[in-house]
């Protein structure tokens, strides 16, 4: 008899245990967690409808869609506050209540300066409102019940602010190159028509053997990768077609197609709408669908039709004509897509896992061999990168290849459009010196614009012996040379059509008005500039506005500051969101 109750006890224990153990956050009412806050669902409903009721007070029109940004912008607010809350309790940051008398007394709150018997002739009395505060307690808790929580936070902000050091010379030096401008024109001793100019082979060798540092490069590692992709089955395109004929035929007998969209349309944009697409002319679908959408009468549906997307069924409800003359359609849609199904994934998940275990015994190339799969391979890879163009952002995988030699077979990888690629790192390089024959296109480049260069040198010396001064740039014109006008240009300006030239740059801003630069020569070409406008600043300009230009920046350094210290806190904060099992978001 004892032993039935111990295995009763055990038994009840046990389901006990069990059920604990199914239990989630969301099953006990739980919405979320900040930190170490727990917010139950009843509580933060009711914060939620007060929340509803003061905008709605404030006379915001409270939609299902306004409740949606309302309900973020709740959530994201009660985590600034636990964030504000915890760095006050962690700074020692709380106010004394003489803190907040003080403040009380530097800023009255806005209602109470209304108040009639706080004011002398229809003026708030400041000598009235500080008696009220010395004789009536429960007026001075009021009013700084009032401004308590506002202040705790101004003074944290002031705090983490404080951090801020701003350099008065650094700001003026700033000032100087944003504020010292010119304007003119530059003649750029390039001449189009001449077009690219030869070059060697012997030219190019020798360009490559006396500039190594120019095709110096990092190292770099690679990957040799197998891509696979979610193909449908031909069981599965069966599967979609005879999907797509069903659905149209049970439309056809009277099913709504709003409800029938919203359960099968797999148009992630529309089917929550019931397949609803608005009204649209002519010009934003495929001609396709436009024939389907305009030969169809309103209120019918039209044939099924497939393209790149899919099975299309179409519903016309609406034809009309704007006010501006233009034809217009309302319909909705349903697209039942070609995908692979579970068993699809199943079969090319476990090959995945197959090829994978095979590649770290025998390599990619047999395996792509043995299963007649394309084997294809990574530009270099260097430590620092974080994405190429075929396998996009992998921080994590381009690490792996640094860290392990070459035949290493990394854990299978998911890309961002599903698909799975299979890698081994395929080569690793250190600091190296490109080969000539990988880089000739690039060599030959660098010897025409050497050679473009030494020409517009020897052009721009004759230009300047042949012409004078007052002709310069007629005769640029006449000589089809590139003219460029530049205006206000200061330290950090770029010149149209030219680029960045910063010798040139800082020549013009050498110069006065009317003064023509010398020739300025860099590794893109040759030039000559005229200042036609100058703005100079000095000390005594700076002085003016010194002390505002100052604020400014100060202003500037610590809105970023506080800033960037909220988003590293809230990085750090551990949030646990559940609020989609409560309400729609």
């Amino acid at each position: 008899m004892k032993s039935k109750k111990i295995i009763l006890f055990m038994t009840m224990l046990l389901m006990a245990l069990s059920a604990l153990l199914a239990a989630t956050p969301e099953s006990m009412g739980i919405i979320g967690k900040i930190g170490t806050k727990t917010y139950k669902h009843s509580d933060y409903d009711k914060l939620l409808n007060n929340y509803f009721n003061y905008w709605q007070n404030q006379g915001q029109k409270v939609t299902d869609q306004k409740k949606k940004e309302l309900n973020n912008q709740l959530w994201e607010e009660e985590i600034a506050r636990y964030l504000y809350d915890t760095e006050i309790q962690k700074r020692k940051l709380e106010p004394t209540e003489k803190d907040l008398y003080n403040k009380a007394l530097q800023s009255p709150p806005t209602g109470v300066t209304k108040i009639a018997d706080l004011q002398t002739n229809g003026k708030f009395d400041k000598d009235k409102y500080k008696q009220a505060l010395d004789n009536v307690p429960q007026f001075k808790k009021q009013v700084i019940d009032d401004i308590r929580p506002q202040y705790r936070y101004e003074k944290l902000f002031a705090n983490i602010k404080a951090e801020v050091r701003v350099d008065a010379d650094s700001i003026y030096r700033e000032w100087y190159k944003a504020n010292n401008k010119a304007s003119g024109k530059i003649i750029h001793f390039y001449q189009p028509k001449n077009g690219a100019l030869p070059v060697t082979e012997e030219e190019m060798v020798a360009f490559y053997q006396n500039n190594p540092e120019l095709f110096k490069r990092p190292p770099h590692r690679r990957f040799k990768f197998i891509k696979f992709q979610e193909i449908p089955s031909a069981q599965d395109t069966l599967y979609a077609d005879n999907r797509a004929d069903s659905l149209y035929q049970i439309l056809k007998n009277g099913a709504d197609f709003a409800e029938i969209a919203k359960k099968y349309s797999q148009d992630t944009g529309s089917s929550s709408k019931g397949g609803d697409l608005g009204y649209f002319a002519k010009g934003r679908m495929t001609p396709s669908y436009e024939k389907a959408c305009w030969e169809t009468p309103v209120g019918e549906i039209a044939q099924p039709f497939k393209s790149s997307g899919g099975w299309h069924i179409i519903k016309v409800f609406d034809k009309r004509k704007t006010l501006e003359g233009v034809d217009e359609v309302k319909a909705s849609q349903i697209i039942i897509r070609y995908t692979a199904g579970p068993e699809t994934l199943e079969q090319l998940r476990l090959f995945i896992e197959r090829v994978h275990q095979e590649t770290k015994e025998f390599g990619i190339e047999n395996i792509a061999e043995k299963y007649n799969l394309r084997v294809l391979e990574t530009e270099a890879i260097r430590e620092n990168d974080k994405y190429t163009p075929v396998l996009g952002p992998m921080t994590d995988l381009f690490k792996y290849a640094f860290e392990n030699p070459v035949g290493s077979v990394p854990d299978i990888v998911s890309g961002r459009n599903n698909e799975k690629f299979v890698l081994q790192v395929s080569e690793s390089m250190g600091d190296h010196y490109a080969a000539y024959d990988e880089e000739k296109e690039l060599v030959k480049r660098f010897v025409q614009r050497e050679k473009s260069v030494a020409s517009q040198i020897t052009y721009a010396n004759l230009f300047l012996k042949t012409y004078t001064p007052d002709n310069y740039f007629k005769m640029a014109e006449a000589d089809s040379l590139t003219i460029v006008d530049f205006e206000d240009i200061t330290a950090d300006s770029r010149f149209t059509r030219i680029g960045d030239v910063p010798a040139l740059r800082s020549a013009i801003l050498g110069l006065n008005k009317g003064q023509f630069s010398e020739l300025i020569i860099d590794d893109n070409g040759v030039y000559l500039a005229q200042v036609t406008q100058k703005i100079n600043v000095d000390n005594k300009a700076w002085q003016k506005v010194k002390n505002s230009e100052i604020k400014k920046v100060r202003e500037t350094l610590e809105n970023n500051h506080i800033n960037q210290w909220y988003i590293n806190q809230r990085q750090r904060l551990k949030i646990e969101d559940y609020r989609k099992s409560f309400y729609k978001l």
